[in-house]
């Protein structure tokens, strides 16, 4: 996972802020990231025109507007290959955290629940086979009229189809959707929904 980089100018170097001191202690041992707005609501409740950004002790995960505080690790590459190794059950994860701290004692392990590679069901964390992307709506409705017949050529093969096959019947199909950057990320991630809805 990627942090977003913002630019420290020389003459105005981002410098902790007094007024957000209760908030990092509030986070100091949390073991999850969390919104700006879960951070600052009571704050902007106030009056108060202020921002985590603007503070380098908060570090904003990249496309997901979570946060965490600069001294914590967070966890979910580890987590992740741990539950794609069998290494882990997926259960009980604070513990789990909490046991990667004391492999190192100069660590905080957290989870960004934000990650679309996992879902929690019960308690306990499931590695996904295909992450679940957020669609617009409107490509969506595009994507719901080709579905059909994507999960058809899916049930002949009686199995996934590959990257290549997707991009095949896209062509095939002459269908406009091949013009989103990411559509085939996209498409695998319809795919293996409706496969999951439908017990394909």
């Amino acid at each position: 996972m990627r942090y977003v980089q913002y630019k420290n100018f020389y003459l105005n170097p981002r410098k902790p802020i007094e007024l957000l001191d209760p908030t990092v202690s509030k986070f100091s041992k949390y073991r999850y990231t969390f919104t700006e707005e879960e951070a600052l609501a009571k704050i902007w409740n106030r009056g108060e025109d202020i921002r985590l950004r603007e503070d380098p002790r908060f570090w904003e995960v990249y496309g997901l507007g979570h946060f965490h505080l600069s001294n914590q690790c967070l966890a979910n590459e580890i987590l992740a290959d741990q539950l794609w190794k069998g290494l882990w059950n997926g259960q009980e994860l604070e513990k789990e955290l909490a046991r990667l701290d004391s492999l190192n004692a100069s660590t905080f392990h957290i989870f960004c629940s934000a990650d679309s590679r996992f879902t929690q069901n019960n308690g306990t964390l499931i590695l996904n086979a295909r992450p679940f992307i957020k669609i617009p709506t409107e490509l969506q409705e595009q994507i719901n009229l080709v579905l059909d017949k994507f999960l058809s050529l899916h049930q002949e093969n009686i199995k996934p189809l590959t990257t290549q096959q997707i991009n095949e019947q896209l062509i095939y199909l002459q269908e406009n959707l091949g013009k989103e950057e990411n559509i085939i990320d996209i498409l695998e991630s319809c795919l293996y929904r409706a496969c999951r809805a439908k017990d394909i």
